[in-house]
């Protein structure tokens, strides 16, 4: 008889991303980014609405920037943006994990 694994991700992390993913569908945006992740990717984000909320099983709040168009963020923050928020991603996923 074989033996049948099943792996699920879960974490923070992947906690997180869902939840971000979600909101873009309920403020009909594009990208909703979090404070971390701006910060590692080095975007200015005073021009974008600023939000903080709870996401369940996580301690803190989290502040969100919801970005209603992605041209838009990169007229704000130039060219290369997309590259930056996402590396912005990889360092701040790479920290939370050093942190746990």
């Amino acid at each position: 008889m074989a033996l049948a694994v099943s792996l699920t991700a879960i974490g923070d992390t992947v906690n997180v991303a869902s939840r971000l993913q979600d909101l873009t569908k309920e403020y009909g945006c594009q990208l909703v980014i979090s404070e971390e992740v701006a910060k590692h990717a080095g975007m200015n984000v005073d021009s974008f609405p600023c939000h903080d909320l709870t996401v369940r099983n996580r301690r803190e709040a989290l502040t969100i920037y919801v970005i209603k168009d992605v041209q838009e963020a990169a007229g704000a923050n130039g060219p290369g943006i997309l590259r930056r928020l996402d590396e912005g991603n990889r360092t701040a996923h790479a920290s939370a994990h050093r942190d746990t």
